[in-house]
C-alpha cells in the first residue's frame, strides 16, 4: 500500500494499516486476497473507522480486457450486504456510506467509462439479486460485452 490511492490511504490511517491487512490476509485467506472476494479490517481511525480490500489484479498488470472491476465491486458489495465484524455485528449494521476509488483505473488502464459500467453492473446485479431467476441471470450474462465497450458497432457483428 505505498502507491497511488494506497499510498494516500496509508498516509491518512496509518502505516499500520498495510500491516494489519496483510496479517488478516495470512490469517484468513491463506495470504492472499484473490480478485474477487473483498475482506474488512478496522482502522483506529475516528472519520473512517474501517478499510476494504477487494483486489482488481494480482500483481500489477494491465487488466483493461478483464471482468475484474466488476468481481471487485460485486466482492465489496456482497461483503457489505452479507458480512460480519470479528464480534459478529453484521457490516449493514454499522456502515452507512462507503467511498469506491476508480478501481484498476491507474496501474490496470481500464478508462474511466469501462470501470463505471463495470461497478455499475455489479451494483445492479446484487442489489437486485440478479442471480435468483432465470431472466435476470441472462441479462446479467449478456452484459459482460459492455464490461469492455461503450461503442455499440464492437458489441454486434455478422457471422457469415
Amino acid at each position: 500500500m505505498n502507491g497511488g490511492i494506497d499510498f494516500a490511504i496509508s498516509k491518512t490511517l496509518g502505516w499500520h494499516i498495510e500491516k494489519k491487512l496483510q496479517q488478516k490476509l495470512r490469517d484468513d485467506y491463506f495470504g492472499e486476497l484473490l480478485v474477487g472476494q473483498a475482506t474488512i479490517v478496522t482502522t483506529d481511525h475516528p472519520q473512517f473507522p474501517y478499510l476494504i480490500s477487494a483486489p482488481t489484479m494480482r500483481t500489477p498488470m494491465t487488466i483493461l480486457r478483464s471482468p475484474n472491476i466488476y468481481l471487485a465491486t460485486k466482492a465489496i458489495l456482497t461483503l457489505l450486504l452479507h458480512g460480519k465484524l470479528e464480534d459478529g455485528t453484521p457490516l449493514k449494521e454499522k456502515i452507512t456510506s462507503i467511498a469506491i476509488p476508480g478501481l484498476g483505473t491507474g496501474v490496470g488502464q481500464v478508462p474511466p467509462l469501462l470501470c463505471a459500467r463495470q461497478m455499475r453492473i455489479a451494483w445492479e446485479d446484487v442489489f437486485n439479486e440478479n442471480y435468483k431467476t432465470k431472466e435476470a441471470w441472462e441479462e446479467l450474462c449478456s452484459n459482460y460485452a459492455y464490461f469492455f465497450t461503450h461503442d455499440e458497432k464492437d458489441l454486434k457483428y455478422d457471422i457469415p
